[in-house]
């Protein structure tokens, strides 16, 4: 690994990651527990990251759990569940306050990485189940949030774009399941997935902060010493991109919207190295990121086509995804203009100016991954599920270097896959 996170593999599937620097002022730790993604199992980890951060069984309450982050300087407790690739994650971070501020001396890292464990490993259960009535409370809250997706238009369109291009593949499934599923879950049964999530997840620990975390990595290899684990040798971060049909695959919905919501999906050319990576974000950056590329300058601004137009890119998945928002009578003269751009770029129809810009923002935006601890684990957290290993120096290193030909072949790598408009109600789809 890179010279400044210190990674070792602490047990089998078991990585402690360290990222230290004085001039932090708190301490942020996280584990993130990671397995395939799969229909079966989406919603029930969904759940579980719910459940976990409620209640233990040293703190069996909510109001005592919190008495105890209170304890630790007001320590915050998050829980999450996210989507990298075909694989899910189910995550909890604790961020606590620097060693040096502690009134007594107290070793705050320690003692947050013991509740951190405590949280994981002692879950708060009766009878082999978790709690019914937690259960029940965590299901509401999680089918609201599933059911809410709908009320962002924009978000919704992407992801029945993306269900089109990766139809059949893990991928298309969101990153907290279906309602269905979450209605379905009893306590018994959720048990048993935290109980397989434990003994077959790749586990990722990482801190990062200001403070020596060689007591903290102990702590961890001895808690977790103790689980049966069978780690699954399946679970992969980086996969395939989908592949396309000839014509690409065409669908409209109808909804009450005001604005429709174009969404293109292209399937992308994996990157095989960290360089290739950035040549294929700088095309983005051309073609759909910034706000002098080529969609906004003139899809947007000079063709007046769309409300917004912009690209976004998974290299997980090697997939890219153009959304818009449009009048619905725009619709096939901005989804033209829209591959029309792409394919000047192709063609090398891009000014020298156009890539100053693409790497000086790319440059920001490696200069500021150690402005905050959460950046910190972000960027070294996709470094190793891409298989990278370089510093957010190299990769802006690689941004100067790149010129004209990689960003031309970055891009003749897209497919156009899918194509889905969101419409509103009486449009003829």
């Amino acid at each position: 690994m890179t010279d400044r996170l210190k990674r070792e593999e602490i047990l089998p599937s078991v990585f402690f990651n360290s990222f230290t620097d004085g001039l932090y002022k708190s301490n942020r730790i996280s584990i993130n527990l990671f397995m395939p993604l799969s229909r079966d199992k989406a919603a029930k980890h969904a759940l579980l990251t719910g459940v976990l951060a409620k209640s233990s069984k040293k703190y069996p309450s909510l109001q005592s759990l919190n008495k105890k982050l209170y304890d630790l300087y007001g320590a915050g407790l998050v829980s999450d569940v996210s989507k990298i690739g075909e694989s899910q994650s189910v995550t909890l971070h604790l961020l606590s306050v620097a060693n040096r501020f502690a009134l007594e001396g107290e070793n705050v890292l320690s003692a947050s990485a013991d509740f951190l464990c405590e949280t994981l490993l002692e879950p708060n259960i009766s009878g082999g189940a978790f709690i019914p009535e937690e259960v029940e409370i965590e299901r509401a809250r999680l089918i609201d949030l599933i059911e809410s997706q709908i009320n962002d238009k924009r978000s919704y369109a992407i992801h029945r774009c993306s269900e089109l291009l990766c139809e059949g593949e893990n991928y298309a499934i969101p990153r907290c399941g279906y309602t269905e599923d979450a209605e379905k879950i009893s306590p018994e049964e959720l048990y048993q997935t935290y109980r397989e999530l434990l003994a077959g997840s790749r586990i990722e620990i990482f801190h990062v902060g200001s403070d020596d975390s060689s007591d903290v990595k102990a702590l961890f290899k001895s808690r977790l010493s103790v689980l049966e684990r069978r780690p699954d040798r399946s679970i992969v971060t980086m996969s395939a991109a989908p592949r396309v049909c000839r014509p690409p695959k065409n669908i409209s919905e109808n909804m009450d919207v005001t604005q429709a919501k174009l969404v293109l999906g292209f399937a992308a050319e994996e990157s095989k190295s960290a360089r290739d990576s950035v040549a294929m974000l700088m095309a983005m950056m051309i073609y759909g990121i910034l706000p002098s590329s080529k969609l906004f300058r003139n899809v947007r601004e000079k063709l007046g086509l769309c409300y917004y137009c912009t690209a976004r890119y998974d290299r997980y998945k090697s997939v890219v995804f153009v959304d818009s928002g449009i009048e619905a009578a725009n619709r096939e003269r901005a989804a033209r203009e829209i591959i029309a751009q792409l394919e000047e770029i192709k063609n090398g129809e891009f000014a020298d100016k156009d890539i100053r810009e693409a790497r000086l923002a790319l440059r920001s935006s490696y200069r500021g991954v150690f402005d905050e601890a959460r950046l910190v684990e972000s960027y070294y957290m996709g470094n190793i599920m891409s298989g990278f290993d370089k510093e957010p120096e190299e990769m802006a290193a690689f941004a100067d270097e790149i010129g004209r030909e990689e960003i031309i072949n970055a891009c003749r790598g897209m497919k156009l896959g899918a194509v889905y408009c969101l419409e509103g109600r009486g449009v003829s789809a």
